[in-house]
């Protein structure tokens, strides 16, 4: 430590801004669909750097933190089929993909903090469902597929400027079937 008069001070600043509009519907039983909109906007000022000294940095501009998505777009329903005690399901979430910076190989950020950002995020699970009474008990037995346009949906990047796989996505996780059981008690409320 140097010597000196120190002054702590606060000149971190975030900003969250959004607007939002919903519509949801409640039908008879248990069945319901919704649906939103969210236009936001997420600045900060502050970087946290856990390979730096001082790990919390100010910079002089706002910049996206990083689950910052300016645009998103959810629906879910859980509807009625016309069959007895069928149901179907589905979510759909669509939004702007996460915001990233650009590093050289020693890790300094080049360009902008958050710069860049990853491709459009899209996700559609659809699933089908049965009500089921077994020793008295209630069950849904669900099954569906998760991601069913196979959007690749990227979880990394390599941003290191000079890697063979520069700006390359990484880890998405595909088309998969999935299968639940839910519990809800005793039938008829006992």
């Amino acid at each position: 430590a140097s010597a000196g008069a120190y002054q702590l001070a606060n000149l971190r600043r975030d900003n969250y801004d959004s607007i939002q509009l919903a519509v949801r519907q409640t039908l008879s039983g248990q069945h319901e669909w919704m649906a939103s909109y969210t236009r936001s906007r997420t600045l900060t000022n502050a970087v946290l750097d856990p390979n730096s000294a001082e790990t919390l940095q100010v910079l002089p501009a706002l910049v996206p933190m990083p689950w910052d998505s300016p645009d998103r777009f959810l629906a879910w329903t859980y509807l009625p089929l016309p069959w007895k005690k069928w149901s179907v399901a589905a979510l759909a979430d669509a939004r702007s993909g996460f915001p990233f910076s650009i590093q050289d190989q020693t890790g300094v950020v080049k360009g902008g903090v958050n710069s860049h950002r990853y491709p459009f995020h899209f996700d559609l699970n659809l699933s089908i469902e049965r009500m089921i009474v077994l020793r008295g008990y209630r069950f849904a037995l669900r099954g569906g597929v998760d991601n069913l346009t196979d959007h690749r949906n990227s979880a990394a990047v390599n941003n290191v400027i000079g890697s063979p796989q520069y700006l390359q996505f990484l880890g998405d996780e595909g088309r998969h079937f999935v299968a639940r059981i839910r519990f809800f008690g005793r039938a008829g409320g006992k």
